[in-house]
């Protein structure tokens, strides 16, 4: 089956591989009925585990449900498979398919391929690449008359394919298991921005280098300069290279703080579009990561002062060092974006000099909590609250040994009752920092699902105290 149009799929057998509980599996199917396909949707689990999203595509017709196995006529015998990241590229069902020659995609990669608009841009890296996300979409609507944003939440990427037109910019952010669909499908979004890849293992990393192998010569990418693994990269893209740096010269076109001015650097030229700090941004990670968006914002003909006066207003991101309320003077942050411990070592840096009660742990076993350990000892460190998670223990371990007395450690069985536990040991003055430092397998559908429980537990206790404020 040879995908050019949205209406190549009217009447065609596609098998959905991996039905999954997020909701962007679901999405898929929905869109994929609405063209005319027949699905066959295939998962490993039983119906019981899947009951809530079989319910919800009830309503569909031309479905059929193979659970609890997969069947390889499935993989052969049909016009298309449908990959999802729960079934690994490896499987040998997929290998089958590749066999047989049936073409493997995934949403990203038919996104790509059928979206309408020409423009799309994709943020890509290991950590810092929310902002950045958001950033884009906030800045590029001072020339875009419309901009649509990708990739953030559980929303399906092809539901989206009817609202995108022609003229409209895509900002696409995109994961590790999206990259894979971009990589087996050669392809890469015409302007990638690369965040920070330090930290990444060598099988990631590879996987994230099909966010630019792909460009052609009119393409372009932006590279974070500060990030030794990121400025690599410069020798793996046909396109046009930019840099972006918050501390450093660059050696080439792209944007940097040059004596507390933004500026802009084209062809050995410098122009200055403001000072550093009208951007009302004291956090070095959070000016860093907006850097690309003032660059594009810039490129796509935005005048400076109506690009400083956007970057005022977006000064809180969801689930980024977000304020959720003070009670009883003590400020409790909502950090649950940080999903790996460089970004809780960022969150603490940026309390400097602040008594600091920390709720962190989760799940992922290959991660690194030496630097967390370092900056936990280096940080006012009131109290240590651990919720549960694969890692928790190992997290908990790493950090105890670096201090020869350390701090009250809590661990707790659930997100509300570390919060309860935090407002215990916090006192006027303190923060309360909901950072993790790890992902949310096995315990939550997401850092958002994550961050929102955090926020409700820190609002019920608001609504209880006499003295609050926010």
């Amino acid at each position: 089956m040879t995908i050019r149009t949205i209406r190549d799929f009217k009447d065609k057998r596609v098998t959905v591989a991996g039905l999954g509980t997020h909701g962007g599996a679901e999405g898929n199917v929905r869109w994929l009925v609405e063209q005319g396909a027949n699905v066959t949707i295939t998962d490993l689990r039983q119906a019981d585990e899947l009951r809530a999203v079989i319910n919800r595509l009830r309503d569909l017709p031309q479905i059929t449900w193979v659970l609890g196995e997969h069947r390889p006529a499935d993989f052969t015998m049909t016009d298309m498979v449908l990959r999802n990241p729960a079934l690994p590229v490896a499987s040998p069902y997929l290998s089958a398919a590749r066999a047989a020659r049936v073409p493997i995609e995934m949403d990203s990669s038919l996104f790509l391929k059928l979206c309408s608009s020409g423009t799309i841009f994709g943020v890509i890296g290991n950590k810092h690449k929310r902002l950045t996300t958001l950033g884009i979409e906030h800045l590029l609507h001072l020339t875009f008359a419309r901009v649509v944003m990708i990739g953030i939440g559980n929303g399906s990427p092809l539901a989206a394919l009817s609202e995108v037109g022609a003229d409209d910019l895509v900002v696409f952010e995109l994961n590790s298991a999206r990259l894979e669909g971009l990589r087996e499908a050669k392809l890469s979004p015409q302007t990638s921005v690369i965040t920070h890849l330090t930290g990444g293992s060598a099988t990631e990393l590879e996987v994230k280098k099909s966010a630019l192998q792909y460009q052609a010569s009119t393409d372009r990418v932006l590279l974070n300069y500060d990030d030794p693994a990121t400025r690599a990269w410069r020798a793996n893209t046909l396109g046009q290279v930019f840099w972006y740096s918050l501390g450093k010269a660059i050696p080439g076109n792209g944007i940097c703080v040059r004596r507390g001015q933004v500026t802009i650097v084209m062809n050995y030229s410098h122009l200055s579009l403001f000072r550093l700090n009208t951007l009302g941004i004291a956090d070095e990670t959070q000016q860093r990561e907006l850097l690309p968006a003032i660059f594009l914002a810039f490129a796509s003909g935005a005048r400076p002062s109506s690009i400083a006066l956007q970057v005022r207003h977006l000064t809180n991101v969801a689930h980024r060092l977000e304020p959720i309320a003070e009670i009883s003077g003590v400020r409790y942050l909502d950090d649950s974006a940080a999903t790996i411990p460089e970004a809780t070592v960022a969150a603490l840096r940026s309390l400097n000099h602040k008594h600091i009660v920390l709720v962190l742990g989760g799940s992922d076993t290959k991660l690194s909590f030496e630097k967390l350990a370092q900056a936990c000892a280096n940080s006012w460190i009131r109290a240590l609250v651990f919720i549960p998670g694969s890692t928790t223990g190992r997290m908990r371990e790493v950090i105890e040994s670096r201090y020869q007395t350390s701090p009250p450690i809590h661990m707790s069985d659930s997100v509300p009752e570390a919060v309860r536990v935090a407002a215990r040991y916090a006192r006027p003055g303190d923060t309360v920092l909901f950072s993790p430092a790890a992902s949310t397998a096995g315990y939550f559908r997401d850092e958002f699902q994550r961050g929102q429980l955090f926020a409700q537990t820190v609002t019920n206790l608001q609504e209880l105290s006499p003295t609050s404020a926010y």
